[in-house]
């Protein structure tokens, strides 16, 4: 899979609320062969173009 591919799949979790269940994110990690620093940064690129501010003072 190509990154662009990674961070679509890690979307459609995200829409889906995958990222709520405790421990999902080392096991995303371990299926794309990514570390779970990697899936936070696609997190973070999702979330910031989705318009989502996690700072609620910012």
């Amino acid at each position: 899979m190509q990154m662009e591919d990674k961070i679509r799949f890690v979307a459609a979790l995200e829409q889906r609320g995958a990222f709520l269940i405790k421990g999902s994110v080392d096991y995303i990690a371990t299926v794309l062969g990514v570390s779970k620093y990697t899936v936070y940064n696609y997190l973070q690129k999702i979330r910031s173009a989705e318009g989502f501010n996690l700072n609620p003072l910012g």
